[in-house]
């Protein structure tokens, strides 16, 4: 288990369920921990903090931040100030997903490489918050918080081809992988 708590500690405490729940490491970040995702794998931690508007990421194995990934603006954003609160990898591991709250923005980097290039930025129609995506990653959904909608977006496509109506400030998305009918035996 992976707890990444807001505040002071500035870390991730790594414990060890089937050993009692023993703490068993820590990785240190550069600022206060925000949403995290962890690959497949579980040999890359990328979390967004405080005052980075991006994510780091951290080799689990070793506990040490590996790369620091910041986003560009464009000339007209630089003093705007924003943040960096939402993050998903793609359940295909080839993309990750960093929401960009008043920039109103997605930015998409590559995880083929450890380079984490963006390979695109997606406009959105309004203050944002956590992303997810379908098991298959076909389908991307974001908190439009501001509009109180989630925006559904196709992730080969990169565009909404839906905004839901979903009520109050939606903050978290999640996507839960449940079987609709039990197999026979």
């Amino acid at each position: 288990m992976y707890l990444s708590p807001m505040g002071n500690p500035k870390k991730v405490t790594i414990v060890d369920i089937a050993a009692g729940h023993k703490v068993v490491g820590e990785i240190p970040f550069d600022n206060v921990t925000r949403p995290p995702a962890i690959s497949r794998d579980e040999k890359l931690f990328f979390q967004n903090i405080d005052g980075l508007v991006g994510f780091q990421v951290a080799d689990i194995g070793s506990r040490k931040v590996i790369k620091t990934v910041a986003e560009k603006f464009a000339d007209d954003k630089k003093d705007v100030p924003t943040r960096s609160h939402g993050l998903g990898i793609r359940p295909d591991q080839r993309e990750i997903w960093s929401c960009n709250v008043e920039h109103d923005s997605v930015h998409i980097h590559e995880m083929t490489s450890s380079n984490y290039d963006e390979i695109a930025r997606l406009t959105m129609p309004g203050r944002i918050y956590w992303v997810s995506f379908t098991p298959d990653s076909k389908f991307g959904f974001v908190s439009v918080r501001s509009k109180q909608q989630i925006a559904v977006i196709d992730c080969q496509t990169k565009e909404i081809v839906k905004l839901l109506d979903v009520g109050k400030e939606p903050k978290r998305t999640q996507v839960i992988d449940v079987p609709l009918s039990q197999p026979a035996g």
